[in-house]
């Protein structure tokens, strides 16, 4: 699976961590507008970074928002 996290304020860090615990074979992505933040989160739980245009993009089998209302 395909998996996109957008968001990754301490929810969407959660979803990475349980994600990563049961679909360990899935490649998960990652996108926040605090790109530091986001670099941060990718490098420490081995996630790849994406900009936004992969939001566009339709490659994903799931999508989690993981930001603010």
């Amino acid at each position: 699976m395909k998996l996109l996290v957008i968001g990754c304020g301490s929810i969407g860090q959660r979803h990475i961590t349980n994600l990563k615990t049961v679909l360990a074979e899935s490649t998960i992505d990652i996108f926040d507008t605090q790109t530091e933040l986001a670099k941060g989160i990718a490098k420490s739980h081995d996630v790849n970074l994406v900009d936004d245009t992969a939001i566009d993009s339709g490659n994903y089998d799931c999508v989690l928002v993981c930001t603010p209302p």
